[in-house]
């Protein structure tokens, strides 16, 4: 039987590998666009996974509050800190 744990890490792994894969294909920078044509400066984003999609809007100047209930998964949005976004606050809830 799977725990919780692995089943969670299992979709953080799978989930890191297909967001970076829309991130390069800039699937995410449609997203971004929308949110930025409609005056939005700060976002509230709920279920932030690893964080691909919060970088896109980061990118964009929108101010983002990220956050996802996986601890794991927050623990991986490094990619957002080591680019000095500092539009970005992440947060496990």
């Amino acid at each position: 039987m799977v725990t919780l744990h692995e089943a969670q890490e299992d979709y953080i792994k799978r989930w890191k590998k297909n967001a970076e894969q829309h991130f390069n294909d800039c699937d995410y920078d449609w997203v971004a666009s929308l949110v930025a044509k409609a005056g939005a400066q700060r976002i509230l984003k709920v279920g932030c996974g690893v964080g691909y999609s919060t970088l896109a809007l980061a990118n964009r100047g929108i101010q983002a509050l990220s956050i996802d209930p996986i601890p794991e998964a927050i623990a991986d949005v490094g990619v957002c800190h080591h680019r000095g976004e500092d539009t970005v606050n992440f947060k496990v809830g």
